[in-house]
């Protein structure tokens, strides 16, 4: 047993390059070897598959983000740098992050873009869920390659807002608590932008002969690679085994989420016009389709198998 401060019941133990039982999918009695459990004070319990447990090597993640590669604006991007042969075990689930983790699950308190929020949804995860083993962000032509990334808090990789032509190769995935790869754009409407084609950030990025294994432990809503506002983006020759909703998924805000976000039109429909930025006008007959910019990706060559394993509404490939 050892005191972690802030420790809580989301959180991802090793014993000797092996993952602990937890999560969705590996819920186990509290006795059984390989399970832990988390009592007042942080006091973490683990019983051990191996003794004596002063020979073995227990590993418990304690940073959400290991490595930020991040440049100073989208203006001056950080750039043609590369991680190979890296191998990593473990981030953290930040104490305070909502249960369960995920796209649906995000409640934002503070400043965003701009704007206060008091709890309501942003309608994409809020900052508190973007963290990753590897976060880019203002990134372009980094390379991630012969890496392996397990046992993630959060996500294993993450590209946020601006992040062009990068590529991850021939890496192995696993256990991360919610999507493997994440990469998301700006939303509608949002942003330092004056028009739709200067709103288009996140793109042209490639991953490739690659393994995702065991993917969302504590988000039933995670996908292997999953693109948001994200696009012509190449995805091939990678194998998604044990995913709890998608394997790859590539959204965007419909026009039902639109109207939520802006309040504009009735329920489900944008039926009145408004603006976004100087050049773009939502109309009943376009639904704002041009903002969303989760297009043109190329999802090929891939092999799936134990994919949605809970969750609802859910696929293979699902767009």
């Amino acid at each position: 047993s050892a005191v972690v401060p802030d420790a809580q019941k989301h959180l991802t133990l090793y014993e000797n390059g092996q993952s602990a039982n937890g999560g969705f999918f590996h819920n186990y009695p509290a006795d059984m070897v390989g399970s832990w459990s988390v009592t007042a004070g942080g006091m973490i319990h683990y019983k051990p598959r191996h003794l004596p447990i002063d020979e073995q090597t227990i590993v418990l993640g304690t940073t959400a983000d290991v490595f930020v590669v991040k440049g100073r604006s989208q203006d001056q991007p950080v750039s043609n740098l590369i991680f190979d042969g890296l191998a990593m075990i473990g981030s953290d689930h930040p104490a305070g992050m909502p249960g369960e983790i995920g796209i649906n699950h995000s409640k934002w308190f503070g400043s965003y873009d701009g704007k206060e929020w008091h709890g309501e949804s942003l309608g994409v995860p809020g900052p508190d869920l973007m963290h990753g083993q590897i976060f880019l962000e203002n990134a372009a032509r980094i390379v991630i390659r012969n890496c392996k990334l397990y046992g993630a808090g959060v996500m294993a990789v993450v590209l946020y807002h601006w992040a062009q032509e990068n590529r991850f190769e021939n890496c192995w995935i696993e256990d991360a608590g919610d999507n493997g790869i994440f990469m998301m754009g700006w939303e509608p409407g949002r942003g330092p932008f004056k028009s739709v084609s200067e709103s288009y950030v996140n793109k042209r990025n490639t991953v490739t002969n690659s393994v995702f294994y065991d993917i969302g432990r504590f988000a039933s809503d995670a996908g292997g690679i999953y693109l948001y506002f994200s696009g012509d983006n190449l995805i091939e020759h990678n194998r998604f085994l044990g995913i709890s909703r998608y394997g790859v998924s590539a959204k965007g805000w419909r026009s039902m989420v639109l109207n939520s976000m802006f309040l504009f039109g009735d329920e489900r429909k944008c039926t009145n016009p408004v603006s976004f930025y100087d050049d773009y006008v939502v109309t009943p007959e376009n639904q704002g389709a041009e903002l969303n910019h989760s297009r043109n990706n190329i999802i090929r060559y891939n092999d799936f198998s134990q994919i949605a394993r809970t969750g609802y509404d859910l696929g293979a490939i699902e767009m």
